[in-house]
């Protein structure tokens, strides 16, 4: 009777580590709400055109629903606009945390559901495996979303995509009219202004 009950204590204490250890995020094609957006994690991709000799490349692709970009726009001392982001990815291997070195958006029609696809890109050192935690960040320190890699096999990446460091071409962005640039200026000698706002920006039909 009594190792009848140790048994069954056993088998008990491995299910309430499996339901409290459970998942470390979303998985694979799960939604989530980050800000006033929804997201996917879609794949891994091997990014191999961003090889160096110490690192490889890789990305993490999320779809999301609609067609648009959240971005923060910035103001210019010569006149002109600077975007940059407004959502951010981490990778995490224990103690070491990966950054991104640049982030796509593209507009797709490929999975039902969805209307862009927003890449983050990372270097991984070279003989390191990609790490299964992921964590997503938006413009609040309330808007976060843990991801879970783990399972995932990365793919090798079939698109061209331009990565650079803004989200979408300053050209194209929408201008606050309200928007004052002497108002904005930041104190001092320097050429470049604060923060103006955030914006979701249209995607084209291509990758930028």
């Amino acid at each position: 009777m009594k190792k009848l009950l140790a048994v069954l204590l056993a088998a008990m204490t491995c299910f309430a580590f499996a339901a409290c250890g459970g998942s470390s995020g979303y998985g694979e094609g799960e939604q989530f709400q980050l800000g006033d957006n929804t997201y996917a994690l879609e794949k891994v991709v091997r990014a191999t055109g961003n090889d160096t000799g110490a690192t490889d490349g890789y990305g993490v692709s999320v779809l999301q629903v609609g067609n648009t970009a959240p971005v923060i726009i910035s103001g210019l001392g010569n006149g002109t606009l600077n975007s940059t982001s407004a959502i951010d990815m981490t990778l995490h291997d224990g103690d070491t945390t990966y950054s991104t070195r640049s982030i796509s958006f593209a507009a797709t029609d490929e999975v039902e559901g969805y209307g862009s696809r927003v890449i983050f890109y990372f270097d991984i050192p070279k003989g390191s495996d990609l790490p299964t935690s992921a964590t997503m960040k938006g413009q609040s320190e309330e808007e976060v979303a843990e991801l879970d890699l783990s399972g995932m096999t990365a793919v090798e990446e079939t698109t061209t995509t331009t990565t650079t460091t803004t989200a979408v071409s300053p050209e194209n962005l929408p201008v606050d009219p309200n928007y004052d640039p002497e108002a904005n200026k930041d104190i001092g000698n320097t050429d470049v202004y604060d923060p103006i706002d955030s914006f979701d920006v249209t995607l084209p039909d291509t990758d930028f």
